[in-house]
């Protein structure tokens, strides 16, 4: 969980430090109060459409972790089951005189 909170954390940064830079950039450049708003504005767009693409894709990335799991899930409680299926058939033919010892 800390390294995930540590990868949000980061991206975050990275992005109000883009946001800053561009913006400081902007207003130190030699151009009008209109010219200077709507790059801003501009850019300000640009990086909102980078944060949606980039947290659609954590989603898909978080997504495809969920499933994974859910497989491994799956596969343990299969095997688990198997497991008690066959201890169950050993202790009730040991206990009923049957293949004693069959696994």
């Amino acid at each position: 969980m800390d390294n995930r909170k540590d990868g949000i954390g980061f991206v975050f940064g990275l992005l109000v430090g883009a946001l800053v830079g561009a913006s400081i950039a902007v207003i130190l450049a030699p151009q009008s109060g209109d010219d200077t708003r709507g790059a801003l504005r501009t850019r300000a767009e640009d990086l909102r459409h980078k944060a949606h693409d980039l947290v659609a894709e954590m989603k898909d990335d978080a997504d495809e972790w969920v499933q994974k799991g859910r497989q491994v899930i799956d596969r343990t409680f299969a095997r688990q089951a198997e497991d008690e299926a066959r201890l169950l058939k050993r202790y009730s033919d040991e206990a009923t005189g049957g293949a004693a010892g069959t696994v």
